[in-house]
């Protein structure tokens, strides 16, 4: 809104006071200029400016007291310097003529005036509900990606403590198997030997699964170890090589802001691993000297898709969603030698303990 906006629409009494004041000075200026002009020569249409911006910054009834001031000034002025008399009937009747003019002046300006304090009224209310419609959406989405975030947790404790004991009471029950098969010198026992490594096997991935959904507690510290794990995982399933670099001596961080650069980490390396065709994955977390941490996840795939459909596919916006509840923001771009560098940069003071999250 423009200063004169603003003061059509909010006027302050000290505003109207000095706005009224200087319409009547004015007026009088007129009728002065009139009285000492040739009473043949017609300033009406001088009055109207006076007038008409009372109308607008002051008030319409303010308005039609000058307006009545100065029908009056204008006859005193033509008296004052001997303009002939046409008749009180005539004189009456151009005194109605001009005040009626002024009147329609006076309500035509205060029903624009109306008009704006109408349409900024609307501007307002819309505005006003279309921040709490972005405000409620984005609540919305909060809670559901803070409920994925609770499901996730779950299941990774249900794997864990269930899937992952059973599991391990398997192997122990095949390993003692194995143990009496050998004492006894039956040949079946490298069958059961398989599968006791195939069930090894099947309770390390268990494990690793439920590590990477289970982040409660989790610290700088925890963040490291949950992403080397993510990496040996991805080394394993595919061969794509996994390199972390990591700072040390991080400070230490707020446990949500932890968890969604987790996220947003796992998420990226799980696209280059799905869509990228990448050899190689760089994962880099880091304070900079800007007072900012940088997260970056890089690989030397085939980069971005030329389609804008693809490149803001849902689990980009996810990671931009997570990086901006952080304070953060995501930046995707494709690197002039191969591939694609994901950044998520985020000032210092958001990542801090204290720091609450931009729900």
């Amino acid at each position: 809104m423009n200063p004169i906006q603003s003061w059509i629409i909010h006027p302050k009494s000290e505003r109207k006071f000095f706005s009224g004041l200087l319409c009547l000075v004015v007026l009088c200026l007129i009728g002065l200029i009139d009285y000492r002009a040739d009473y043949h020569l017609l300033f009406t249409v001088l009055y109207v400016l006076p007038i008409g911006f009372a109308t607008i910054y002051v008030a319409r009834t303010y308005a039609i007291v000058l307006a009545i001031l100065s029908v009056i000034l204008w006859n005193g002025g033509d008296i004052l310097a001997g303009a002939p008399s046409p008749g009180l009937a005539i004189r009456l009747w151009n005194d109605g003529i001009v005040l009626t003019l002024l009147l329609i002046v006076i309500y035509l300006l205060d029903a624009l005036r109306q008009a704006l304090v109408g349409l900024e009224t609307t501007v307002q209310k819309r505005t006003e509900a279309l921040r709490n419609e972005i405000d409620e959406r984005r609540r919305l989405e909060y809670e559901i990606l803070d409920l994925t975030e609770r499901e996730r947790q779950q299941f990774g404790q249900e794997v864990h403590d269930v899937v992952c004991q059973e599991l391990t009471s398997i192997a122990i029950a095949g390993h003692l198997a194995i143990k009496k098969l050998s004492a006894k010198g039956i040949d079946e026992v490298e069958d059961i030997k398989e599968i006791a490594k195939m069930v090894d096997r099947a309770l390390s991935n268990a494990r690793s699964v439920a590590g990477g959904f289970f982040t409660v507690g989790f610290d700088v510290e925890g963040l490291a170890e949950a992403l080397r794990e993510t990496a040996r995982n991805i080394e394993e399933r595919t061969g794509i090589q996994c390199e972390i670099e990591w700072q040390k001596h991080l400070s230490d961080w707020n446990e949500d802001v932890v968890m969604h650069l987790f996220r947003i980490a796992q998420e990226a390396m799980q696209n280059a691993v799905k869509h990228a065709e990448a050899s190689r994955i760089e994962v880099n977390l880091k304070e900079t000297p800007e007072a900012t941490v940088q997260l970056t996840v890089e690989d030397d795939g085939k980069g971005l898709p030329s389609s804008e459909k693809s490149v803001k596919g849902l689990g980009l916006r996810i990671m931009a969603y997570r990086a901006s509840l952080i304070g953060g923001r995501l930046t995707t771009v494709s690197r002039p030698q191969g591939g694609t560098r994901i950044a998520c940069v985020i000032p210092r003071k958001s990542i801090l303990k204290e720091a609450p999250l931009a729900h």
